[in-house]
């Protein structure tokens, strides 16, 4: 493959994966529908396809990836806080990101949710009686709210 014929594949590609429809992506890049699918069916083309689509699947996932382990820093950072409140809400954080059953959980990562739910019990008897009174409302009203859209 010349690299022009790669160049050409890249516009191509970029408006195949960034495009709802083949149409679309195919007048994007200033292609005809029948040279469009020509090119689908063309096995170099195919290839270069997968290649570029595969780089971008990973490195959207480690910055994905990396983003999340930000975020899971600073919410275990808020659990130590010296707020009452703030350590009530990033264990209520942790607690529903952790009993998500859409995820799929290790051994390790089941001991480290009962870990935080042992926390999660301790904070909670901790809590001054007017911020616990408002963390039961909170979480009835969590509980109503995932009972009505089950």
């Amino acid at each position: 493959m010349t690299e022009l014929e790669r160049a050409r594949y890249r516009k191509i590609i970029e408006a195949l994966l960034t495009n709802p429809s083949n149409e679309a992506a195919f007048q994007e890049a200033g292609i005809s529908h029948a040279k469009g699918y020509a090119l689908l069916r063309n096995p170099e083309f195919m290839d270069e396809l997968r290649l570029v689509a595969n780089h971008t699947y990973d490195a959207t996932m480690n910055r994905l990836s990396g983003a999340a382990g930000k975020a899971f820093e600073v919410l275990l950072q808020c659990m130590d806080s010296k707020n009452d409140n703030v350590r009530a809400r990033a264990v209520l954080g942790y607690f529903t990101l952790m009993s998500n059953p859409k995820l799929t959980h290790n051994d390790a990562e089941i001991q480290e949710l009962r870990e935080a739910i042992q926390m999660f019990t301790e904070t909670v008897k901790r809590l001054p009686p007017s911020v616990r009174q408002a963390f039961k409302e909170t979480m009835d009203a969590v509980q109503g709210n995932r009972k009505s859209t089950s």
